[in-house]
């Protein structure tokens, strides 16, 4: 909450509103609201309408405005090469967790997923079907056990990833 007091004559005022820089999140811009709530005292005075506004805030810090000259003309693999390495710098550690994150992904959804059940039903199961001999059914039991574990595993890792990225 700000108080503005206006001298006499005067019909407007700068109010200096304090902006929090926070180092672990990327916010090249944000908003807040700025709302006129009442007069406290004065001869007659009024709030006009509209009493509020949405204030947005640019960094004038933050990329691209920050892209030194002699990054400006390069091709967009240049610029694009900056800006993993500003946010390399600004995310640290969450950085590198999150792209590790990102390559999972399609590494479960496509290889492990598709691939694992794929030979699980395939493989194992005909296998099962197929044979008479007892160590090889157990053999097939235990290849469909660890398939299952990898599964789970990638699973897990998936979950992770997920997390990783929203955080």
């Amino acid at each position: 909450t700000h108080r503005v007091v206006f001298a006499p004559g005067e019909d407007h005022a700068v109010v200096n509103v304090p902006i929090k820089h926070h180092l672990d999140q990327w916010q090249n811009s944000y908003w807040f609201q700025v709302r006129l709530t009442s007069v406290l005292s004065g001869g007659g005075g009024i709030i006009a309408s509209p009493a509020e506004a949405i204030v947005l805030v640019l960094s004038e810090e933050a990329w691209p405005a920050n892209i030194p000259e002699t990054k400006r003309g390069g091709a967009g693999i240049s610029l694009m090469r900056y800006f993993i390495y500003l946010d390399r710098l600004r995310r640290g550690e969450k950085w590198r967790k999150t792209m590790i994150g990102m390559c999972w992904l399609p590494v479960h959804s496509v290889f492990i997923s598709t691939i694992v059940q794929k030979v699980l039903v395939d493989h194992v199961v005909k296998g099962i079907q197929n044979t008479t001999n007892y160590a090889d059914i157990v053999w097939f039991y235990t290849e469909s056990v660890i398939l299952i574990i990898v599964q789970l595993i990638s699973l897990g890792l998936n979950r992770w990833a997920d997390v990783v990225q929203t955080r």
